[in-house]
């Protein structure tokens, strides 16, 4: 969770690369995700959730 808040306020602050996705694997991270895009929907642009290694792969491959 920590690694996650970091990354991703970093991301938000314009620290890291535009196009980099931040991938997430499993559902566990949804109920979090969709908390925190209650108070900034914009902030989770760049966050996909996958639900195993063969969709992190298409994530990566094809830009979702």
């Amino acid at each position: 969770l920590l690694e996650l808040a970091k990354v991703w306020e970093l991301k938000n602050k314009g620290f890291l690369e535009e196009g980099k996705p931040i991938i997430l694997v499993s559902r566990f991270w949804k109920m979090l995700v969709d908390l925190i895009a209650t108070d900034d929907p914009e902030s989770i642009r760049c966050i996909h959730i996958a639900a195993g290694p063969n969709e992190v792969k298409d994530i990566l491959v094809n830009g979702i």
